[in-house]
């Protein structure tokens, strides 16, 4: 590990390791940067063999999905992790937001569909916020890692 990393335990259980595949994704722009941090990754001390693996196979299973592929194209407007605050100040922070020509795409990275509906009232509450922001459209959009999906929200 690097000076100062935190070496993670063998055996990341469900919570930790969706909680390290989000941390990835945070870092990806496009697919190029997964080409990057996938081979840091590969190499990196931090995770067991086993860990690196299931991680690598969630981001690589949703990098390999052809109808997410337009969310990491290269030359599109993205942000990552963006502070939204509403009228009464809660603090809303999705995952992923990508504008399209004039459309924003809000995406929300998800582990599994435990919590299918509450996921997708949170998808809401983003793309409702976004849209008295903004002035071109928005979309929201659940990417589930385990086992990879995309499902359309609103």
């Amino acid at each position: 590990p690097s000076e100062g990393e935190e070496v993670i335990p063998d055996g990341l259980d469900a919570l930790e390791l969706g909680v390290q595949v989000h941390k990835m994704f945070e870092k990806i722009i496009n697919l190029d940067d997964w080409k990057r941090i996938r081979k840091t990754l590969d190499s990196s001390l931090r995770f067991s063999e086993k860990d690196r693996h299931k991680i690598m196979e969630r981001v690589q299973g949703v990098m390999n999905l052809d109808s997410a592929m337009m969310f990491f194209k290269q030359g599109i407007h993205v942000e990552v992790e963006v502070d939204l605050v509403d009228q009464s100040g809660e603090v809303l922070r999705p995952d992923r937001l990508v504008r399209i020509d004039n459309v924003w795409h809000v995406i929300d990275y998800k582990s599994s569909k435990l919590g299918k509906v509450s996921h997708e009232k949170q998808v809401r509450k983003y793309v409702n916020l976004l849209s008295k922001i903004e002035t071109y459209e928005v979309k929201g959009w659940i990417i589930y890692t385990d086992p990879t999906e995309l499902i359309f929200v609103v």
